[in-house]
């Protein structure tokens, strides 16, 4: 299994979407619930990074850089977004349903 290490935007990421699912869904059980199947699709990527699909922001593809999806109850799907290096996966964004495509300068 890889290590993991999750940067300073992906934590970001992270505390506005459990944060905007308790506070504004009022939702604490859903913000924890959130939080356990980041955990896991971060796992999922540590166990088998190879299997996960490329970026689809074009600009980003040739970066290697990859994403894994995962669900929450309600069907939201949300985006881990990762590099493998150093045999180290690095959590570089999250991104929820309804964001933009991420660009360049968004993930260097």
């Amino acid at each position: 299994m890889l290590q993991a290490f999750v940067t300073p935007r992906a934590r970001a990421d992270v505390s506005s979407i459990t944060r905007w699912i308790r506070v504004t869904r009022q939702s604490p059980d859903g913000a924890t619930t959130w939080s356990l199947a980041f955990r896991e699709a971060v796992r999922r990527v540590q166990v088998n990074p190879e299997i996960h699909s490329v970026v689809s922001e074009h600009e980003l593809q040739d970066l290697g850089i990859q994403q894994i999806s995962f669900k929450t109850r309600q069907g939201k799907r949300y985006r881990v977004i990762f590099i493998i290096e150093n045999n180290v996966v690095q959590v570089l964004r999250v991104r929820g349903p309804g964001q933009p495509p991420l660009s360049k300068d968004e993930v260097t």
